[in-house]
């Protein structure tokens, strides 16, 4: 009764995955689920606390690096591929807020920006023109994980596996 409930609200392309997984098992595919959406729901806070700490470090960093509140208007003229990209997304944030009628100043664009926004100036093409400010965040991590490479592997496994939690994909296999 349960794999059909979920199997008719969810849908089969959905749950297959894990039917298949549990060689036809209904019931233990349907537990396999259940478990899913806990892992998810149990991963949500961490989360929260990383994505929230993450952009409010590097908008501390980069104010006093750039000396002024709006510091990613720095990357409107770089010459940097990456940083006018970024910009593009900060322009976009300033836009969606608008259209909500808020005042789009450092703050709210600063919480409007996505966690693949942050992440993404640690890529390898934006990192060089911003890696003073941005290692200053991470300034109490230990020296061996305090490499650029390292943390950067470690944001991107981070934002891959809130993604696969947050958009509600397995996270088992």
């Amino acid at each position: 009764m349960v794999w059909q409930t979920l199997e008719a609200k969810l849908s089969t392309p959905r749950m297959s995955r894990y039917l298949k997984g549990h060689r036809g098992n209904q019931d233990h595919a349907a537990a396999a689920y259940v478990h899913n959406m806990r892992i998810a729901e149990s991963l949500v806070s961490i989360f929260h606390v990383l994505e929230v700490s993450l952009r409010n470090g590097i908008q501390r960093e980069m104010v006093r690096e750039y000396q002024r509140d709006d510091w990613y208007e720095v990357f409107r003229a770089s010459t940097n591929v990456e940083l006018l990209s970024s910009y593009q997304k900060v322009d976009a944030a300033r836009t969606a807020l608008q259209k909500r009628g808020v005042n789009p100043g450092p703050d709210e664009i600063t919480a409007e920006l996505s966690f693949g926004f942050w992440t993404s100036l640690f890529n390898r093409r934006a990192f060089p023109d911003v890696s003073k400010p941005l290692m200053k965040v991470f300034f109490y991590c230990p020296k061996n994980a305090k490499k650029a490479h390292v943390i950067r592997s470690r944001l991107n496994n981070a934002r891959d596996l809130r993604n696969r939690c947050f958009h509600h994909e397995p996270l088992l296999w």
